[in-house]
């Protein structure tokens, strides 16, 4: 069902309300003497301000030691040492109790054997992780060979907006939850692409060119498809998979369904105005009829709505997606904040679980949240943002790279300028007419192959 947009002010008291309870919640028990927690942060305000200050408000006996990640910035590239040399060299010379790490840290940390298990505390705890985002868990074990290392409080998720007055004028059926972006296109390429720029409807906005290349990277990226199978190390672009992908990426290009905010107009963010912005938009001017964004596109449609006298309101929509086509119960849009773990290594790691089962706690998450830029992982937190409803950020499971994107780093980097070059040569041989996809993506495997093999041994 469609949402009306509309603006409402969020009650300062609901938020005193919950500092307050959280505040006044019964403090875990802890060992009577002052206990420090050291870990690795951008700088102690910033720290302070997202997470220490509450933290404290709820445990007095407990301080912080803040260790900037500026050294590590700093080492890294001096005498040739990659920032996770850098960032290993600090956090072995300072073991530091608790890690804060993006995906591909965290599976080089569990491979490592730097981080503590979790399970034991949760059972323990009786701590409930049933409330999580449907999927998080599941796949933050399987970085761990089904054991858990560590949580996440925020992600950044994605969905399809929609303008349901626009599905309801033309007769066409609105986008559902579990929907792929073969079928996004084929729902946009039922609008009329007559009309001039100015006034006609498109099915799809788009924050990029619809250009063929750009449509085959985000298509084999929600189909989960990789150039080179890292176990293997060969290159694998020709199957049914990529034929698909190549086969849709031709037909939304050819379709002229899909409004693309070009650069000069994305410039407006930076050089003009918000209201140039809005006004250039056409999903938020009303005339696209969907557009796949993240969460952080809400606030603007809020205050596009706010601050544009002549603005029209529309019935709006949101569908979970794009969706896995071969799961679609699952999406890969989705991506995940950072992920709070316990060094093995710790001096104290019931204090520094504390602190990780406070920052991953129902609790936290409803006073940390603002808007929708951001989403809590915790499914009992607000799911409204200004009567707009979240759920589809919530419906499909997330999918990660078990492997953290590490997997790509065992592909010799050059390889990937050289099958560029390849790509687009095929690309452009499609496009003429000159080759079928088939013969395309044949030729792509053979020369990619190559250069693979020649990159591997140079």
């Amino acid at each position: 069902m469609g949402i009306r947009l509309y603006s409402r002010t969020l009650s300062v008291l609901l938020i005193c309300s919950l500092i307050a309870g959280c505040a006044g919640s019964p403090a875990p028990s802890t060992e009577k003497q002052q206990l420090k927690i050291k870990l690795l942060h951008s700088d102690a305000d910033s720290f302070y301000r997202l997470y220490g200050n509450l933290y404290e408000m709820k445990n007095d006996k407990v301080e912080f030691e803040i260790v900037s990640t500026r050294e590590v910035n700093q080492l890294a590239g001096s005498d040739g040492m990659t920032y996770e040399e850098a960032y290993d060299e600090v956090v072995e010379r300072e073991r530091p109790d608790i890690l804060i790490l993006d995906t591909s840290e965290f599976h080089r940390y569990i491979a490592d054997g730097k981080l503590a298990e979790l399970d034991p505390f949760i059972a323990r705890d009786k701590y409930d992780i049933d409330t999580f985002l449907p999927g998080l868990v599941d796949e933050l074990r399987q970085f761990g060979g089904d054991k858990l290392y560590g949580l996440a409080f925020q992600f950044y998720g994605t969905a399809v907006y929609y303008n349901q007055d626009l599905f309801i004028k033309h007769g066409v059926e609105p986008p559902y939850d579990g929907i792929t972006w073969e079928e996004i296109i084929h729902l946009a390429q039922r609008f009329p692409v007559d009309g001039d720029e100015e006034s006609r409807i498109y099915g799809l906005a788009s924050q990029y060119p619809p250009n063929f290349k750009y449509q085959v990277m985000i298509y084999s990226a929600a189909a989960g498809l990789s150039i080179v199978d890292p176990s293997t190390m060969q290159v694998t672009v020709h199957t049914e998979s990529w034929k698909k992908v190549y086969e849709l990426a031709l037909e939304t290009v050819q379709s002229g369904t899909i409004h693309s905010l070009e650069e000069a107009e994305q410039d407006v963010r930076m050089s003009y105005t918000k209201r140039d912005y809005y006004t250039s938009h056409p999903f938020m001017m009303g005339r696209a009829a969907m557009i796949v964004e993240t969460g952080a596109f809400i606030p603007e449609l809020v205050e596009a709505r706010a601050d544009l006298k002549d603005f029209t309101p529309f019935e709006l929509g949101l569908a979970a997606g794009p969706a896995d086509p071969a799961d679609p119960g699952t999406t890969r849009e989705n991506t995940l904040g950072e992920i709070f773990a316990i060094n093995a290594n710790a001096k104290n790691k019931d204090a520094a679980w504390e602190f990780v089962k406070f920052v991953n706690s129902t609790e936290f998450a409803r006073v940390r949240y603002s808007n929708p830029r951001s989403l809590k992982t915790r499914m009992e937190t607000n799911r409204q943002y200004h009567g707009i409803d979240l759920s589809a950020f919530y419906t499909l499971r997330m999918k990660l790279d078990p492997n953290g994107g590490s997997a790509l780093s065992q592909i010799p980097k050059g390889f990937f300028a050289e099958f560029q070059s390849i790509q687009d040569r095929e690309i452009k041989f499609i496009l003429d007419g000159q080759k079928s996809i088939d013969e395309a993506l044949e030729e792509m495997q053979t020369e990619g192959q190559q250069a693979l093999n020649l990159a591997r041994h140079q």
